[in-house]
């Protein structure tokens, strides 16, 4: 049978017609109409074997009378062309064989009703719109395999307000189609997707009834549209992936999202929880990224899982974010810094910012942090005019370096922006005022922007073991010194809020008020922190090291360091790996060793030397650790440096490293 463009094939009632149409073929041309009648009163008319192959646009079937049209064996399939469709103008009535909407295909059932296929399977497009009563009407029959993982989409169209109906309450895809000015609502019932829903017609989908989606691929959405998710569960199994322009609001739902978060356009937290577990993808396929709006609310994000995380993009204002990661860490990407609001809470899993920061606004705070999960490396913190203290949840090495500074400006607002420095606060100025002494271990330094700032005190400052803080019961003389940067800068000793005991660590301490300036820019407009002590004699940190040498020689590696000066220092442990971070094995011991005895308390301390015998690979890189013990046994690790064996060498051939103090 070839029919030509525009015309229409008139049956009789109880007439077959088998049709086979192919895109290109002798006669038809794309986008030709095919209609077929129906029969008249009582009548019946059967099409069968209707296969459409290639991108024929508009085949229709139709009723024109009060009998029945029966499709039998309707099958499209995608051919050379985009696929072919359907479309279904008027009830088809009984069908005894089944539907198969091939890949590539679309069955379009409009708005009509009353089908009832015996089956319907393939991996194609079941096309359904709202009747003139605002419903979506799933056809009757089995359709189980199209609708279950691997089948085909059903896709909610039309340019009216429709209701999905009840059943099917599980889908392969489903993808919202519908225009601008309608909306689709969900029913009263869970639904559960084995695939995608993808929402791209710029109409509106909504869950009044707030009932639980499980999507077991992606949720995709673009085209202008609008999803309200409700206060239900929406499960994501892959990735949520907008594109272009639309609005996602969130409102109160829980959102597990096993992939990634991508969003281009308006994106409305709401008071949602979004839970992140996808790692991150290469690239700018950050685990969370962000290009268009994504307005916070007072919604919850929270990174999990146990892969390495990324938070790219454009610079975005969280109200909650969590990290609670069974392994791994999450890392700002990119080069935009990102601002928490609301709470940043640290369970497990750290943030590492690289050359970013991670800012906390003015009204946030902290909750959680500890060994498990700090912030490695650069956090602000936002000053108003109210005297407010903002938390700086630091950490490196694996331990809590958390410090406080309150302050405020007297006009507008101040960003107080902090690292911490694992170098000698000797680095910073020679100068004391009110102190004996200063950390050569580690300070923190913060570079103020925007308005002047007044910081009044120090707060919940954390001394951890490797600090070689003292061990005393009543420590009275340990301080928290202070300094800013202008043209002579100053360590001043802070006394401490109330006297601390230091014979058990970690320890959090204080400072009683006080007031320096830290000025908007330029001169002065850095302001630091670290540990110190008023008196030699309790130092916090018991041995001052000026260097630690190594040295080939013909007999072996010797190793030669010297103090500046030591409190309450038993003697000196000396270890070796061929790993950095772990399986150092001793070497030598003060409790053997005579050489290697400490001078005790020493306002001058000593010099010292060993000679490792042991045969060590020419070329090869080990780790040697000093380590002190003080008159409590609490043991101190001084240093670890890298050596590596010369392949040839001359006698007494030096490596130095020192580790000089600059006073």
């Amino acid at each position: 049978m070839v029919i030509n463009s525009g015309h229409t094939v008139t049956t009789q009632p109880n007439a077959i017609i088998s049709v086979s149409i192919n895109n290109g073929g002798s006669g038809y041309a794309q986008n030709n109409v095919l209609t077929v009648l129906g029969g008249g009163t009582g009548g019946q008319v059967t099409v069968e074997a209707v296969d459409i192959n290639g991108a024929i646009t508009d085949i229709r079937l139709t009723n024109g009378g009060t009998g029945y049209t029966t499709a039998t064996g309707v099958a499209t399939s995608g051919g050379s062309g985009t696929g072919a469709t359907v479309n279904i103008v008027a009830s088809l009535g009984k069908v005894g064989n089944s539907v198969t909407i091939n890949s590539g295909g679309t069955l379009n059932l409009e708005n009509t009703i009353g089908h009832n296929f015996s089956t319907i399977a393939g991996q194609g497009t079941l096309r359904l719109t709202p009747t003139s009563g605002g419903s979506y009407v799933f056809p009757g029959g089995s359709a189980t395999g199209f609708l279950s993982s691997g089948g085909g989409t059903v896709e909610y169209s039309g340019t009216t307000n429709g209701d999905l109906p009840p059943a099917p309450t599980s889908y392969n895809n489903i993808r919202f189609s519908n225009s601008a000015g309608s909306t689709a609502s969900y029913p009263n019932v869970d639904l559960t997707l084995a695939g995608n829903l993808t929402v791209d017609g710029g109409g509106t989908v909504s869950n009044p009834d707030n009932r639980n989606i499980t999507v077991g691929g992606d949720f995709n959405i673009s085209g202008g549209s609008t999803y309200n998710a409700g206060n239900g569960t929406l499960s994501i199994g892959g990735n949520f992936t907008g594109s272009g322009s639309y609005t996602f609001n969130a409102n109160g739902a829980t959102m597990p999202i096993t992939g990634r978060l991508t969003n281009t356009g308006t994106f409305n937290a709401n008071t949602s929880t979004i839970t992140i577990s996808g790692a991150d993808g290469g690239g700018s396929n950050y685990s969370f990224a962000n290009t268009g709006t994504f307005n916070a609310g007072t919604g919850t994000v929270i990174f999990s899982g146990g892969s390495a995380q990324t938070l790219g993009g454009s610079f975005t204002t969280f109200n909650n974010l969590t990290i609670n990661k069974s392994s791994n860490n999450l890392t700002l990407a990119g080069t935009t810094d990102q601002q928490v609001n609301g709470t940043l809470t640290l369970t497990n899993g750290n943030i590492i910012t690289g050359s970013n920061a991670l800012i906390l606004g003015s009204t946030s705070t902290v909750a959680g942090g500890g060994n498990s999960s700090y912030v490695e490396g650069n956090i602000g913190g936002i000053y108003t005019t109210t005297n407010a203290l903002r938390i700086y949840p630091f950490g490196s090495g694996g331990l809590y370096r958390r410090i406080g500074v309150r302050g405020n400006t007297s006009t507008g607002t101040a960003t107080l922006q902090g690292s911490l420095i694992n170098a000698s606060a000797y680095s910073v100025t020679s100068a004391l005022s009110g102190l004996t002494n200063v950390s050569t271990i580690r300070y923190y330094q913060f570079q103020n922007s925007g308005q002047a700032l007044t910081v009044t005190q120090i707060e919940n400052f954390r001394g951890n073991t490797d600090d070689n803080i003292g061990s005393f019961a009543s420590n009275n003389t340990l301080r928290i010194g202070t300094a800013v940067s202008d043209a002579s800068p100053v360590w001043t000793g802070r006394t401490l809020l109330s006297v601390p005991n230091t014979t058990t660590l970690p320890i959090d301490i204080s400072t009683q008020p006080f007031s320096q300036s830290v000025a908007a820019s330029g001169s002065g407009s850095i302001f630091y922190a670290t540990l110190a002590s008023t008196l030699l004699s309790d130092n916090p940190l018991p041995v001052e090291l000026i260097s630690f040498a190594i040295t080939a020689v013909d007999e072996g590696v010797k190793l030669k360091w010297e103090t500046a000066s030591e409190v309450e220092n038993a003697g000196f442990i000396l270890s070796r790996s061929r790993f950095r971070d772990g399986g150092f094995e001793e070497l030598a011991s003060y409790r053997t060793h005579e050489a290697l005895v400490g001078k005790g308390t020493s306002a001058t301390g000593g010099k010292y030397e060993w000679l490792d015998k042991s045969k060590l690979l020419p070329g090869e890189t080990y780790y040697y650790k000093l380590e002190d013990v003080d008159f409590n046994g609490v043991i101190h690790t001084v240093e670890v440096k890298e050596f590596t064996m010369p392949k040839e060498y001359s006698l007494s051939q030096n490596y130095p490293n020192p580790f000089n103090r600059a006073r």
